[in-house]
């Protein structure tokens, strides 16, 4: 994240705690901040035929993201923001597997 963008998020969560509101990360109806709208990133092909013989990742334009990845879980996104400043090598990561449910993965 940007130091502009972590800007914008603080003074954001302090106008509404001044105003009496929920912080932006507690509101249900808040499902992104500051980020590209969602779509598929689907890959073209020059017909059908092209389509049905392709094999996706051997273009390298598609990662496969399957297999384990780290993962940290933090209290409050201010939490996330305070222990990264310390460096990534301070946090005490856990693997989660993907795809999966991180919540049932403990």
């Amino acid at each position: 994240m940007s130091t502009a963008t972590k800007e914008r998020v603080a003074a954001w969560a302090a106008a509404t705690a001044a105003a009496g509101q929920l912080a932006p990360w507690r509101r249900p109806e808040l499902t992104g901040f500051g980020r590209l709208p969602m779509r598929p990133r689907l890959p073209a092909y020059r017909s059908a035929a092209a389509a049905l013989a392709a094999e996706p990742f051997a273009s390298g334009a598609a990662v496969d993201l399957n297999g384990t990845r780290p993962f940290a879980h933090f209290a409050t996104p201010q939490a996330a923001l305070d222990a990264l400043a310390a460096g990534p090598d301070s946090i005490d990561w856990s693997e989660v597997r993907v795809p999966g449910n991180w919540v049932r993965q403990g």
